[in-house]
């Protein structure tokens, strides 16, 4: 019986050893594990459980900060665009502005890379405009805008060119472009956030190896990880922070077009940042 009851104690042991000999963290896609002691209850010393790393030494924790910047170019973009149309009464004001808005959906379809899944319309409205003056308070017309929004896929300069030169061709006059963003695809999102991690805790492990090496301590494994989610915004001149790059254009007749738009495709700036906090030995004196 005394038997049985010595192997269920090792048994157990050895279970135990098991299950708190290694402490597991993801950052992003990677997992990275360091010997570590478990979950300490109120009033436990962490000596109790590191006596193996620092046997003769004082412990403690250092705690440290890495961040990751990772750029990459812009890989999609989207544009908007409204065509708008003045007109004396509103039937007349919608019936041209919806001939210019098929039109334009029609040749920004045809473009190879976009087709009719990508160039929609988003939204129409009509508005009563009023004179001037003291006919302030009559309706003089009417104003019927249609909003088209066109999602350019495996962007290049030359494909979203084409699709505001093929815009303006159609809409002339009557088509406003409000803006052009940039951003990156669900993939590339992904694959640069997992660079950018890898680079915030590459920049905690040297943070700690410095601090380490200048105070004399040595360091031992994680006894924690905090890590925020990765931002992501677009590299401009002026530090906007929003996810999209405002592109200018404005409105233009097709006589006017002489030549292809230039297109410069601006660079997304994910960045990360993560906490790490190291168990640390100082030796005796």
């Amino acid at each position: 019986m005394a038997s049985d009851r010595s192997q269920m104690c090792a048994a157990a042991a050895m279970a135990l050893v098991a299950v708190t000999s290694t402490m597991c963290s993801v950052v992003g896609q990677d997992v990275a594990c360091s010997p570590t002691p478990p979950a300490l209850s109120d009033g436990q010393s962490i000596s109790r459980y590191s006596k193996g790393f620092c046997p003769n030494g004082t412990k403690g924790t250092l705690r440290v900060a890495g961040q990751g910047i990772k750029e990459t170019k812009s890989d999609q973009a989207k544009v908007s665009m409204t065509v708008e149309v003045t007109s004396a009464s509103a039937i007349a004001a919608r019936d041209k502005a919806s001939t210019l808005a098929s039109s334009i959906l029609g040749n920004l379809s045809a473009i190879n890379g976009i087709g009719s899944d990508n160039a929609q319309t988003s939204s129409v409205s009509v508005n009563p405009k009023f004179g001037s003056g003291d006919s302030s308070n009559t309706i003089v017309g009417y104003t019927y805008s249609n909003q088209i929004n066109v999602n350019v896929k495996n962007l290049t300069s030359d494909l979203l060119s084409e699709v505001l030169d093929t815009a303006v061709a159609s809409g002339g006059n009557q088509l406003q472009i409000q803006r052009v963003s940039f951003s990156l695809s669900d993939a590339t999102t992904a694959e640069v956030m997992v660079a950018a991690r890898k680079l915030s805790v590459a920049s905690a492990k040297a943070a700690a190896e410095i601090y380490a090496s200048e105070l004399g301590v040595t360091v031992g494994g994680i006894s924690s990880v905090v890590s925020s989610s990765a931002s992501m915004a677009p590299q401009s001149s002026n530090n906007d922070n929003s996810l999209r790059t405002p592109v200018a254009y404005s409105s233009a007749s097709s006589d006017s077009l002489s030549s292809s738009t230039p297109i410069s495709i601006g660079q997304q700036t994910v960045t990360d940042s993560i906490v790490v906090e190291y168990f640390i030995c100082t030796p005796s004196s």
